[in-house]
């Protein structure tokens, strides 16, 4: 058992020591601190978020009608309405898009 890597530089971290790599000026070495490290996002991740957050505003605004909106379509389901090939076949269009 090695027990003098307990009080020595962190194991999993190879022995790195923040603190003087700061110190030795580890940036003006070529490496890059955080501030240097920015996220770029492209246009088409960009307009993916726009349309899922307007899809989640979407549904967060039909939240009071839902139990009415279900208790309709149970009350069509159980009426017969919504059993045909038609009503299959339209919603399939729906959900395919």
């Amino acid at each position: 058992m090695d027990i003098g890597k307990i009080h020595g530089p962190n194991p999993l971290h190879g022995g790195h020591d923040r603190a003087r790599s700061v110190k030795n000026g580890d940036a003006a070495q070529g490496k890059r601190g955080l501030e240097a490290d920015v996220a770029h996002i492209s246009d088409a991740s960009r307009e993916t978020f726009d349309a899922v957050e307007a899809l989640s505003d979407k549904a967060r605004g039909h939240e009071g009608d839902r139990a009415d909106v279900v208790a309709a379509a149970k009350a069509r389901l159980e009426a017969g309405e919504l059993d045909g090939a038609a009503v299959y076949e339209a919603v399939a269009r729906k959900l395919l898009g």
